[in-house]
Formats: structure tokens, sequence, C-alpha cells
């Protein structure tokens, strides 16, 4: 069992690398699902000048987040329906 971690930390360490290789950010601090989530939320937030409550927040998760990129191309809500924008008001 301790070669096969080995051999999978090596994997993973190889891969991390070539994502920095990339200019990707590593982000140690982003280990758990939760703190993830966090980030994206934040990341959203600030790209898109909102703030998202927690339910719109969920509502955006379940819309974007799907097994497989087929099923995520097709959904049927479109993102302007979850977030209407302010002036239609």
């Amino acid at each position: 069992m301790g070669r096969g971690m080995t051999k999978e930390n090596h994997i993973e360490q190889n891969f991390i690398n070539k994502l920095i290789e990339q200019k990707y950010t590593y982000r140690p601090d982003i280990r758990t699902r939760d703190a993830l989530n966090q980030n994206f939320r934040e990341k959203f937030q600030e790209l898109n000048y909102v703030n998202l409550s927690d339910a719109e927040f969920s509502r955006l998760i379940e819309q974007i987040i799907s097994a497989d990129v087929f099923t995520a191309q097709y959904k049927k809500e479109p993102m302007q329906q979850l977030f209407p924008s302010k002036e239609a008001d």
C-alpha cells in the first residue's frame, strides 16, 4: 500500500507541476469542496459585479454543476433567467 500511495503522490505532483507550467496558480488552501465553492463564489461575484445570496448561489451551483459537459451545455434555464438584471424590476 505504501508503494501505491507513493506512485499516486508522484502522479499528483507531476500533474500539479504541469498545471503550474501552464500558468495555473496552485492553491494549497483549496483542499475541500467547501473551500472550492467559496473560491468560486468569490471569483464569480467579483467578475460579474454581483453579491449573491446563499439561495442564489445554490441555484447557480445547481444549474452549472452536472455529471458531464454535455448535460451542462443543454441546461433548460439560461443564466439570464436565474439572475435577471436589476433594470427589469
